[in-house]
């Protein structure tokens, strides 16, 4: 049975004493706390002393393109990069719009740049999480057909970062758009979550 948010921060009183140990740097551009608590406390059920660095909030290339940052003096064992998809629709709407059809290939850029320099730092498993949908509803049904449409940037950027990843063995694609079709979005995503804390993922969606 699949613990809930609760069950995985209890375990985070408990002894991890003699477990499996890990590093694992985690960065996002919202909120990540409780995505921090659920990943600490799902290691213990596995057996592992998962240790958790987490950057301040929306630091991603601060930390991982400057050599010097601390995220690079923490020699971690992975990096978890989480980016939301209110964010990248922000970045969208600011892009002029004849750079609109394009907007995908540059996402998948940015996360090569950041392959690229942890490579350079030793580092050789780069977890990145995929786009969950979400449309701004500009286009209607002809969204899916223009290539200027947020929506089809949005499928374009996780089908280029997954051949992304199939290039690279250790890039791998945290899969939250799938799991957003298995919950529903409704269960995925909270706005009121949003609103006041940045959350991405719901409380319902964490434990997964």
């Amino acid at each position: 049975m699949l613990s809930s948010l609760v069950d995985l921060k209890k375990n985070l009183r408990r002894d991890f004493t003699g477990m499996r140990p890990f590093r694992l740097g985690l960065l996002g551009d919202s909120a990540t706390q409780l995505l921090h608590q659920a990943i600490r406390g799902y290691g213990y059920e596995a057996g592992w002393d998962i240790r958790i660095w987490e950057a301040d909030y929306d630091q991603i290339d601060m930390q991982l393109l400057d050599p010097g940052s601390e995220f690079h003096a923490q020699q971690v064992d992975a990096c978890l990069v989480v980016e939301s998809t209110r964010k990248l629709l922000k970045k969208f709407t600011g892009t002029p719009v004849d750079q609109r059809p394009h907007f995908a290939e540059g996402v998948v850029a940015r996360t090569a740049q950041r392959w690229d320099a942890l490579q350079r730092s030793g580092l050789s498993m780069f977890q990145c999480a995929n786009f969950p949908e979400e449309d701004d509803r500009v286009f209607g049904q002809y969204a899916s057909k223009m290539p200027g449409a947020f929506i089809h940037q949005l499928r374009k950027a996780n089908v280029l970062l997954q051949e992304f990843a199939a290039r690279h063995a250790g890039v791998h694609i945290v899969d939250l758009a799938w799991l957003q079709n298995q919950l529903g979005r409704e269960r995925f995503f909270s706005s009121a979550m949003y609103v006041t804390a940045e959350l991405t993922l719901s409380v319902d969606a964490l434990p997964y």
